[in-house]
C-alpha cells in the first residue's frame, strides 16, 4: 500500500503496476492473480481488527514536539485482564529517572485509553512529574495518528502465554516507529522478532 514514498488505498497501488508492470499478456495474468490474492490477504487481515484498511490514509494530525522522546501505549493495560501488571516498565522507568535525572525533562508517556483508578494510583508520582501524560479515550483515528507521532511504541502482554497477542501489533507495525514489546514466549515475540 506504499506507492514510492506515499501511503495509497490497494486500488490505487493496482492502478499503478498495471501501468508500469502490465506491458505484457502473462504480465498481465500474473499482476491479476497476485491482485486477487493480495485482495483476500487484505480482507483476512482486516476482518479481526476494528477498521477498515481505508481509514489509514487521512488520519487526523498529531505531534508531541521535538523537545521530549515520546512513547505512546494506546489501549489498556489490564482492565480485560487482571494478572496483566505492567508496574515493572514503570517502576524500570522509576529507576532510569534516578540514574539520569536529566532525562526527566525530555521523555515522555503517553498514555492513550482508558485505565484504572487503581492503575492512575500506582502512577500518580509519574503523572504529577510530567512524565506521563494521559490522554484518556479518543477515537481510533486520533489513537492511530498518536502512534505515527512517536518516537518508541510500547506493548505489554502477559508472559508465558503463548497465545497473548493484540491487534494493536498490527496498528503499531503500521506506524512505522520502533516498537518495545514487553512479551515472553508468546506470538506477539514471534511477530515482533520477524
Amino acid at each position: 500500500r506504499v506507492l514510492h514514498d506515499c501511503i495509497v488505498s490497494l486500488d490505487e497501488r493496482m492502478r499503478y503496476i498495471q501501468q508500469r508492470y502490465g506491458t505484457q499478456p502473462e504480465h498481465k495474468r500474473r499482476i491479476q492473480f497476485l491482485w486477487e490474492k493480495t485482495q483476500l490477504l487484505e480482507k483476512q487481515m482486516f476482518q479481526y481488527l476494528p477498521f477498515d484498511p481505508d481509514d489509514l490514509l487521512e488520519l487526523p494530525p498529531a505531534s508531541f514536539g521535538e523537545e521530549h522522546f515520546n512513547i505512546v501505549f494506546t489501549g489498556r493495560f489490564a482492565m480485560s485482564c487482571d494478572y496483566n501488571d505492567v508496574g515493572y516498565f514503570f517502576d524500570a522507568v522509576r529507576l532510569l529517572l534516578e540514574k539520569a535525572p536529566g532525562l526527566s525533562p525530555r521523555l515522555r508517556i503517553h498514555l492513550i485509553g482508558e485505565y484504572r483508578p487503581q492503575e492512575f494510583v500506582a502512577l500518580k508520582d509519574l503523572i504529577d512529574n510530567g512524565i506521563i501524560e494521559c490522554h484518556g479515550f479518543v477515537k481510533r483515528e486520533q489513537a492511530l495518528a498518536f502512534q505515527k507521532a512517536a518516537d518508541l511504541l510500547l506493548i505489554i502482554t502477559p508472559p508465558d502465554r503463548r497465545s497473548a497477542t493484540s491487534a494493536k501489533i498490527f496498528e503499531y507495525l503500521y506506524a512505522e516507529k520502533p516498537i518495545l514489546a514487553l512479551t515472553y514466549k508468546t506470538v506477539l515475540e514471534d511477530i515482533v522478532k520477524e
